[in-house]
């Protein structure tokens, strides 16, 4: 320069002119030892050439004296560094190794899920939390960004909306090299809704009994597990023992949830109840009994699962079961069982009398009324 004052300055050889801070304005004094640090990285469609420059006893600066940037089109992206004299002396080095590598490729971006790689179409149960990291070759750090369905998102945090989403994830490194990776997944945490509509909670039928149920779920398939009285059954099987039963129901939908149906309880009576009249506490098996006193009136019934219900009617009326009839005369009596099931019993008229009067004697001599007196023999009828 004009001035006379050597300082520190980049060229360049064999390539385009670079632009930018070429001159470091740094001047060397003699006898002292310095530090320099040149960096080339092709990136952007140009060539970044930063450098600093120090006193070796002083700490490295954070600002560079250089930063310059070649954007021709024919500019070199490899090659070697050299460090040339000039105006005093001719000594020069030119083989000097660069400290800094060309950074041509982009970080290595991941998102994880349990320290898993979260892989395209992931299916979740639960809330996932998502973990996003970069590695880059010169960048320790590299610049992340990232969103969950277009809204912008923090690494770590559950995902707890239910349904289809999207996670987007993008790293920079310090010279501006990128890489981006998009990925779907999918949330369903709710376990299924299960209706059994046959056979109902404690249901009493005397029919045979088949499983009906519905599944309300975001995520088929379901897989349904059936047990009867704790053994395996299918769902198509019909039940026909006459018994109490106890049903399980197990529905797993798409993605694992699990719902556990209570255990339904129901029984199968197909057998009506049996049925006796009784008078007194005896069996009424035949018709024209006469009793001399008050009647007592009883149905004695049994059944093999399920509880009775029982009616009579005497003379046509409503009894109710161990009321005295006490009228003389004959009575008509019939009765009726039914068990929870429906299962129903009819017991057969029966028809018996009443008579509490005592009998009436009546002497007659010779067919006609007592006499006191008779002159002639009398024949006595009773």
């Amino acid at each position: 320069p004009s001035t006379g004052k050597l300082t520190m300055q980049l060229f360049a050889f064999g390539g385009g002119a670079p632009t930018g801070t070429l001159d470091s304005n740094f001047t060397p004094e003699p006898y002292k030892c310095y530090a320099f640090v040149l960096q080339a990285q092709d990136s952007g469609g140009k060539t970044n050439i930063p450098g600093p420059l120090w006193l070796v006893t002083n700490t490295e600066p954070t600002t560079w004296s250089i930063q310059a940037a070649d954007a021709a089109a024919g500019r070199l992206t490899q090659g070697r560094m050299g460090i040339w004299s000039a105006v005093k002396g001719e000594v020069y080095a030119d083989d000097l190794a660069s400290a800094s590598p060309v950074d041509h490729s982009g970080p290595t971006v991941t998102v994880l899920e349990k320290n898993v790689p979260l892989t395209e179409g992931k299916r979740f149960n639960y809330a996932p939390v998502l973990t996003i990291k970069a590695t880059d070759d010169f960048t320790p750090n590299p610049v992340i960004t990232a969103t969950l369905d277009g809204t912008p998102y923090t690494s770590g945090t559950p995902v707890t909306t239910q349904g289809n989403h999207t996670i987007y994830a993008r790293a920079v490194d310090d010279v501006g090299n990128a890489a981006e990776v998009t990925l779907h997944f999918y949330v369903d945490t709710i376990p299924p809704v299960v209706i059994v509509s046959s056979p109902a909670r404690n249901a009493i039928t005397n029919s045979n009994v088949t499983i009906a149920l519905q599944v309300n779920d975001a995520t088929p398939p379901f897989t349904s597990v059936f047990t009867l009285n704790g053994q395996p059954w299918a769902v198509d099987r019909v039940i026909t023992e006459e018994r109490a039963h106890q049903l399980g129901v197990t529905v797993t939908d798409g993605v694992g949830n699990v719902t556990v149906v209570p255990v339904i309880p129901f029984t199968i009576d197909k057998t009506p109840p049996q049925a006796t009249l009784k008078a007194n506490g005896q069996p009424l098996t035949t018709d024209d009994r006469i009793f001399g006193g008050d009647v007592v009136l009883m149905l004695d019934t049994v059944d093999n699962l399920t509880g009775v219900t029982e009616t009579m009617l005497v003379d046509g009326s409503a009894y109710v079961e161990g009321t005295a009839v006490t009228a003389d005369g004959q009575h008509r009596v019939s009765g009726s069982a039914s068990d929870a099931a429906g299962n129903t019993t009819n017991v057969a008229e029966r028809k018996f009398s009443i008579d509490k009067s005592a009998p009436e004697f009546v002497v007659r001599g010779n067919g006609e009324a007592m006499k006191r007196y008779y002159r002639e023999p009398v024949a006595l009828t009773i």
